[in-house]
């Protein structure tokens, strides 16, 4: 084999350039400089590569010299070095696949890997529509397989978003398009087999983010079921029974019950209305896995606003409440009046003494 002369790089094929590297033809300053396939040079004339050996620029010098070796060596490619050492490919023959056998390829490709139509042909191409082949480069090109992520992930979100938007047609109201109405409402319980009463309509209406009681927004709708996946009336059902076990999880049940305060109350208002309040309390505290606080004791806070003429309930309140169901014991001794309790929980807690007391006398 000829010593390494640079000036006479034009026309000598890859795998002699690097059997001249290997065998130690080529001085040793020249190797690093010519094999490291500098990235100014590569990005400049990227253009001219349409095949999977694009993300060889990505990989170690030694595992280029090896794979460019490999695939000339089995005729898969055609590469000579030009005078500033960028690898160019050399025309090759038409391909002899025909075309039922290309698309056939090309959606094996697709399904294999998620790669767009574009992409996927642009792999088959390059190694003469070889699968095998093809799919080895794909995955040694990390660009390559994120942008495959991402098109999968577009795709499945577009189909999903589709499918919602086709079942929201179902219970909007006409006259708002972007909201259901009372009616809509009551035909999408029906439909998830559940009422409007049951608490895991809450939970439903904190999923998909609704602003207004009884009412769900179409954007809530659409982003809250595609954020679980759960595109179609079927799937929907089946997470419900799933939320209706997640309100075991006092954290998440805590979540619900101050989402409650907001969705109930009358738009615009600061307040919820002590009739309201009510009966969501003895919807959701009973319910709570993280309260030991008793039913007597719940009608006796609900009669002690009901006497002080309270008519309605501010978020503070709501919110602290909870709290403090989880933590006051049954006799109300241990409660703490220097902590940041509202004042209308400590003046309970003086009225709840005296209630206890004057019953066991």
């Amino acid at each position: 084999m000829k010593a390494y002369n640079p000036h006479r790089v034009q026309g000598i094929y890859y795998s002699d350039y690097i059997g001249n590297i290997k065998s130690g033809a080529a001085p040793r300053g020249d190797t690093t400089k010519h094999l490291q396939l500098q990235h100014r040079h590569w990005n400049r004339h990227r253009a001219q590569y349409d095949s999977p050996c694009a993300n060889f620029q990505r990989l170690s010098n030694l595992r280029v010299a090896q794979r460019f070796k490999s695939h000339l060596r089995h005729g898969k490619l055609s590469y000579v070095v030009d005078p500033i050492f960028v690898l160019t490919p050399l025309p090759t023959k038409q391909s002899s696949v025909n075309k039922v056998t290309k698309d056939s390829r090309t959606k094996e490709f697709i399904d294999i890997t998620g790669a767009s139509p574009t992409e996927s042909q642009r792999f088959l191409r390059g190694t003469n529509w070889r699968l095998e082949t093809a799919l080895d480069a794909f995955y040694n090109d990390p660009s390559a397989c994120k942008a495959a992520d991402l098109n999968r992930e577009q795709s499945k979100g577009g189909a999903a978003t589709r499918n919602l938007e086709k079942l929201w047609e179902q219970y909007r109201d006409d006259k708002n398009p972007e909201e259901t109405d009372f009616e809509g409402t009551l035909r999408y319980c029906e439909d998830l087999k559940i009422e409007p009463s049951d608490v895991v309509f809450m939970a439903l209406a904190w999923l998909t983010q609704a602003q207004t009681m009884p009412r769900f927004s179409q954007k809530g709708f659409i982003d809250g079921w595609k954020h679980v996946g759960k595109d179609t009336i079927e799937l929907q059902r089946g997470h419900v029974n799933r939320l209706r076990s997640d309100l075991k999880n006092p954290d998440l049940f805590r979540k619900i019950y101050n989402f409650t305060f907001d969705y109930a109350k009358e738009a615009g208002q600061k307040s919820m209305q002590l009739d309201i309040a009510s009966e969501f309390w003895n919807l959701l505290v009973p319910l709570d896995p993280d309260s030991t606080f008793p039913q007597e004791h719940l009608a006796m806070w609900q009669d002690f606003l009901v006497e002080r003429g309270s008519r309605a309930v501010s978020k503070d309140t709501w919110t602290l409440f909870l709290e403090f169901t989880r933590t006051i014991d049954r006799a109300f001794a241990q409660h703490d009046e220097e902590a940041a309790w509202p004042s209308l929980i400590d003046d309970f807690v003086e009225h709840a003494r005296r209630r206890l007391a004057s019953a066991n006398v």
